[in-house]
């Protein structure tokens, strides 16, 4: 069984509030997408990343240079869904092979916690996701004001790498309504199977909006 990573990089990041994609942002002395895929070209285990663009990105193609192991898909669609069963579609793996997917704007993932996920999922037949226990009180609200707080004994933030066999991955998001699904753990959890949770870390943000560059500045300088 191999390990791949599909990393898709084909949203606008509207909310960023940047003239350039969130991605291509500089954060000290490497882009957004440089740490991330640093990050996974750390572990021998995944014999390739795919990231997968927009058909007008032109950005990207230096990156592949860094490593053989990175390939580069012009299959982006309008939703990250689609986008990542376009890239499903590409690769060319056996059914229970490992497909790690990965947010490009989670750019503090640590390669420790990739080689956690994949020493902890190595023997299921599923797969599972990255994720944190919500530690904050949660408010349920509408028009402005508290209907209620949530419990939050077990809930989980959930977070990426989201790893999963192939051919489950495939059959999931193949079954699903591509333009609301926002994870692929959804998507698997829609066939009725179970889906694990491995412990993440809180530093493996999602940048977002502006202000989380700073934020990851100091997570990134702290492994430094």
């Amino acid at each position: 069984m191999s390990n791949y990573v599909l990393i898709p990089c084909a949203g606008s990041g509207s909310r960023f509030g940047s003239a350039i994609p969130k991605q291509y942002t500089k954060i000290g002395d490497k882009t957004v997408i440089e740490h991330t895929l640093n990050a996974f070209l750390q572990i021998p285990e995944i014999i390739e990343i795919v990231v997968i663009v927009s058909k007008d990105d032109i950005e990207i193609d230096k990156y592949a240079l860094i490593s053989p192991k990175i390939k580069v898909a012009r299959v982006g669609s309008d939703t990250r869904a689609k986008t990542v069963l376009n890239g499903l579609n590409l690769l060319k793996c056996e059914a229970n092979d490992w497909v790690l997917v990965h947010d490009a704007a989670r750019c503090c993932i640590s390669p420790q916690a990739i080689k956690n996920m994949l020493v902890k999922l190595s023997e299921d037949k599923i797969g599972g996701i990255l994720a944190i226990p919500v530690s904050d009180t949660l408010k349920h609200g509408n028009n402005g004001l508290i209907t209620k707080t949530v419990d939050r004994n077990n809930l989980y933030h959930a977070q990426t790498p989201q790893m999963f066999r192939y051919n489950v991955l495939h059959k999931a998001l193949s079954g699903c309504d591509l333009s609301v699904t926002t994870d692929d753990a959804s998507a698997v959890e829609a066939l009725g199977l179970p889906v694990h949770l491995v412990l993440g870390e809180v530093s493996n943000i999602k940048l977002t909006y502006p202000s989380d560059i700073k934020l990851a500045e100091f997570y990134l300088g702290a492994k430094c």
